[in-house]
């Protein structure tokens, strides 16, 4: 398979060199990531330009993140705020995200919340989670934009559907408490338990409110002290004190069965952020 890898990466490298803008941001990811040559930066910006100055976008949002981050080359907001703008102004939404991100924190570029919010709208009807996530944050807080719970709602269940877990824990908030949706137990059951097993530290604590008070789902005081003992491992006084009350509630052998229920849970969401934090990385390559 070796020798295969070779001679693709001889033919990706004949075609960069005859002007292919594909190949030559093929060749340019080869050398970001080192797969199948050794890493090298300097490779991966001498292509990547090549191919960001034909027009093609995914090599101008590449281009824009080594600006961006410095690498290889002395970070500059400006020149990353250039090659997002020619990659989003193409449809790439990664580069709308970043470029939205770039505009409403004033970096490389005058802070402009209409443009912020524009940019990040189009990256979050292309698909892109993070902006759906960041979007949905903004209309809750009429931030650059008039407060709307509605819409906000709308963002972050977009976002939560595609895994973001700050989203499916502002989403559970919202259907708990009624706000911008139809307050619905279910759903904020549903959306907390999604966004704590997945690690999120604000879950955890209402969830087992949720649970305990029994107000809009059947209390189960045993998943309460659960999520109250992974809540107590990060969250302070308040939480400790809540999973002491529930106990009261509980007989030893519960108490006993919910705290080795609170062990494999703390493991499950260890092993989930792992994932995560890996799946992350290989998005960076």
């Amino acid at each position: 398979s070796c020798a295969v890898a070779d001679t693709e990466l001889e033919e990706a490298l004949a075609m960069a060199k005859a002007g292919h803008a594909v190949d030559q941001t093929d060749v340019a990811a080869r050398y970001e990531s080192g797969r199948g040559v050794p890493q090298n930066d300097q490779q991966a910006l001498f292509w990547y330009t090549k191919a960001a100055v034909q027009g093609y976008a995914e090599a101008q949002y590449n281009l824009g993140v080594m600006y961006a981050t410095g690498q290889a080359i002395p970070q500059d907001y400006a020149q990353a705020v250039n090659w997002y703008t020619k990659a989003a102004g193409q449809g790439y939404a990664q580069a709308q995200y970043n470029l939205g991100v770039m505009y409403a924190q004033g970096q490389g570029i005058p802070r402009n919340g209409l443009l912020a919010v524009q940019w990040l709208t189009r990256a979050a009807e292309g698909g892109n989670a993070s902006a759906q996530y960041i979007l949905g944050a903004m209309y809750e807080k009429g931030e650059d934009v008039v407060e709307d719970d509605k819409q906000a709602a709308d963002w972050y269940s977009k976002a939560a559907e595609q895994g973001v877990a700050k989203a499916q824990y502002a989403l559970g908030a919202m259907y708990d408490s009624g706000t911008g949706v139809a307050q619905d137990g279910q759903q904020a059951l549903h959306w907390y338990t999604a966004a704590a097993e997945q690690g999120n530290a604000d879950a955890p604590y209402p969830l087992s409110l949720l649970l305990s008070e029994g107000r809009l789902v059947p209390a189960d005081n045993k998943q309460a002290f659960m999520w109250a003992v992974v809540a107590a491992a990060d969250e302070g006084e308040e939480a400790v004190r809540n999973r002491d009350s529930i106990a009261a509630e509980l007989s030893d052998q519960e108490i006993d069965e919910a705290q080795k229920m609170a062990d494999a849970m703390l493991e499950t969401i260890k092993t989930n952020q792992t994932e995560e934090k890996n799946r992350a990385a290989a998005r960076q390559d």
